[in-house]
């Protein structure tokens, strides 16, 4: 009967130490599934916050450069209406004598 009972002890043992084996195993396998998709997205956001700070840059500049140009076609039109005779479509011009000239 000894013998019966050391051979039972060692089969419990052998299960608990490859059931233990076995979680061991599982939780280290879900731990690497888990590890690539949080690093993923860890990255992910990194990059994310990279582009959106790149974008605020690049609308500001788009924005000062649009200022700009506005700017440049506004003093371009008083030119040539001033030394040209330009005059948009659809405005009407009248010339009088005496009165200020764009030198002035």
């Amino acid at each position: 009967m000894a013998k019966q009972a050391e051979g039972t002890h060692r089969s419990r043992r052998s299960g608990i130490a490859v059931g233990g084996l076995m979680l061991v195993a599982t939780l280290v396998l879900v731990g690497f599934l888990v590890y690539i998709p949080v690093t993923q997205y860890v990255e992910m956001r990194g990059q994310l916050a990279e582009a959106d700070a790149e974008a605020d840059t690049l609308e500001a500049a788009r924005r000062e450069a649009q200022n700009k140009l506005v700017d440049a076609e506004k003093r371009n039109a008083e030119r040539a209406r001033c030394f040209n005779t330009w005059v948009p479509i659809g405005e009407e011009t009248y010339v009088v004598q005496g009165l200020l000239t764009c030198d002035d």
